[in-house]
């Protein structure tokens, strides 16, 4: 099992973890019903993990399924299912 470091969380994916977890706890304060705070921390979790930021000196290679799509970077992206490979452009 690897372990997920605070550094490849990015700042962006942090942020809107805890909007979506204070939306949700809106929500449940308003409903009176504990599913609003539940959902805002599913999916405070998942964008969490799927957005990430590639740093101006790297380059991701994208593969869908096992079949290279794509270099991207540098910049923000989205990774849903998607296998990525981080390499320095050097």
């Amino acid at each position: 099992m690897t372990k997920i470091e605070i550094g490849q969380i990015s700042g962006i994916g942090r942020s809107l973890f805890i909007l979506c977890l204070l939306a949700g706890a809106i929500v449940t304060a308003a409903t009176k019903h504990p599913a609003g705070i539940i959902a805002g921390a599913a999916l405070g979790l998942y964008l969490m993990f799927a957005i990430k930021v590639v740093q101006q000196w790297e380059k991701v290679a994208v593969l869908r399924l096992g079949k290279y799509v794509g270099l991207r970077g540098p910049g923000l992206f989205h990774n849903c299912a998607d296998r990525r490979n981080s390499q320095p452009i050097c």
